[in-house]
């Protein structure tokens, strides 16, 4: 390649994220969001209790903790964190191309990475998705270094890999299929002396977290429920192996369709001959396990989800820029790991879905303004996590009576069964006539309601119970739409007591 070559790429490489995340980091926060920092805003002890209602483990919320102690809660400070993952995810996506393979595979590799849309969406996200992706290749490239052809490890060696592996274990328990397509690659493909300190290592990974975790995990599987997430097709299969990850729609479709070109163009060393080089077999074997693996255990319990791939994401990148570098003409291969940044970035400025853009922070400023001390805010589907972080942020001397309909929502905030729910009418008719009866009492008299409603069906034939008896008791007085909708919800009612 030409002389600065890179350094114009890497350029405009920056330039892009730069606008993008400039643009789209002080967006409000959503549901899923605000549940993470509404626990992070907890101490330690409570962290670690009210995890037991979450579905992952607590690292990231402890971490999320102590970074907004220092940084604060404003929506630039709470991103800022999975930003610096996500960058630093990069770098550790070139560092292990360069280790693998060479200089132009670690610079493809890292302009793929950072500009596919699975990690692309997560670096804008409070979630622990970005530092999932961050522990995944950090570990790939320990694993490579320290076990794939070493002779000899060091016990310092094998407590450093346990120590990354158990941190990506207490981030997410998907993290468990990477561990597990690690001993594979190593059983399989390894011909170094190392099984014994990989084994070692693994056990003790294994062990350690078994010993603190399992009890929560436990905990958390008999309140928790993932009966939303349904159970996979093939074509969710098919999506996540055919670079759903990388990019979405028909920008995809022409994605692989270049991808394809490569392969019947390509320079004439067999392409069974490359594939059978023990780096890239293995990435490749690690990419479909860290799929296959949870997407066949879903057939027992539904536990794949699209956006959980982001531990798959380090395999296929590196597979994929090495195999462009070897066979294709490396501008050519640019464009390639570059259409998909393209693709991200004009999607995330022009699709609202895509980018998330939600109105709880003008949702709460509607009900600051309107609300008194002492009003009642009643809660529907899981509208209530995103609303109580601005409350906590704008209104922290003003006290509204909170209610979530229904009550079992109290308990798990963040999500909900919306079809057990409605197979407990009996439950939901109970709670709602307990409501009225509630604020009828005379001292709500003259009082204001406001009703966070609608958003998906299912979840109308649940707020509605309440809503019809809501509507034969008080006056409604109007509906405030919210344009783009809100965190499971786009009106809200307002009714006067």
């Amino acid at each position: 390649m030409r002389k600065y070559s890179h350094q114009i790429l890497l350029g405009f490489f920056i330039f892009i994220l730069t606008l993008v995340f400039s643009t789209a980091i002080g967006r409000s926060v959503w549901s899923d969001e605000a549940y993470s920092l509404n626990l992070a805003h907890e101490n330690v002890t409570s962290i670690w209790s009210q995890a037991k209602n979450d579905n992952s483990p607590p690292l990231y919320y402890l971490i999320l903790h102590f970074w907004t102690n220092f940084f604060g809660e404003s929506e630039m400070a709470v991103r800022s964190l999975s930003l610096l993952f996500f960058f630093t995810s990069i770098y550790a996506v070139f560092v292990l191309g360069k280790y693998l393979f060479d200089r132009n595979t670690a610079f493809l590799s890292a302009f793929l990475f950072a500009g596919s849309h699975i990690a692309f969406s997560h670096a804008l996200n409070v979630r622990m998705f970005s530092l999932l992706g961050l522990l995944v290749t950090f570990s790939t490239y320990l694993y490579y270094r320290f076990f794939f052809r070493k002779k000899t490890v060091s016990v310092a060696m094998i407590l450093f890999f346990s120590l990354v592996n158990i941190a990506g274990m207490f981030t997410h328990y998907w993290f468990l299929f990477v561990i597990l397509s690690q001993f594979i690659s190593q059983l399989i493909l390894s011909r170094s002396k190392s099984l014994p300190a990989f084994f070692l290592s693994t056990v003790l990974t294994v062990g350690f977290v078994s010993f603190i975790l399992l009890p929560v995990f436990f905990i958390q599987a008999a309140r928790s429920s993932v009966s939303w997430i349904g159970f996979p097709t093939i074509q969710t299969l098919l999506s996540a192996l055919s670079g759903n990850m990388i990019t979405r729609g028909p920008a995809r479709i022409i994605w692989l369709i270049l991808l394809a070109a490569v392969v019947l163009v390509r320079k004439k060393e067999s392409l069974w001959t490359y594939l059978k080089k023990p780096f890239v077999f293995s990435l490749l074997l690690q990419f479909f396990l860290t799929i296959l693996i949870p997407f066949l255990i879903s057939f027992l319990k539904p536990i794949f989800l699209l956006r959980y791939t982001i531990i798959s994401l380090p395999f296929v990148v590196l597979f994929l820029t090495a195999f462009l570098n070897k066979f294709s003409n490396l501008r050519f291969a640019f464009f390639l790991c570059i259409f998909p940044l393209i693709i991200t970035v004009y999607l995330f400025l022009t699709d609202s879905s895509y980018s998330q853009i939600f109105n709880d922070r003008t949702s709460t400023s509607y009900i600051i303004n309107r609300a008194k001390s002492g009003d009642v805010i009643i809660f529907t589907s899981i509208s209530r996590p995103a609303i109580d972080f601005y409350f906590r942020r704008f209104a922290k001397e003003r006290y509204f009576e909170e209610i979530s309909f229904p009550y079992e929502l109290e308990l798990h905030p963040a999500w909900r069964e919306k079809d057990a729910i409605l197979r407990k009418r009996d439950l939901i008719e109970n709670d709602a006539a307990d409501i009225i009866k509630r604020i009828s009492f005379p001292k709500y008299k003259g009082r204001k309601l406001f009703m966070f409603y609608g958003s998906e069906p299912n979840d109308n034939q649940v707020s509605d119970i309440l809503k019809i008896k809501l509507d034969k008791s008080f006056t409604l007085l109007g509906r405030h739409p919210v344009p783009q909708g809100g965190s499971h919800y786009n009106e809200i009612l307002d009714y006067q007591l």
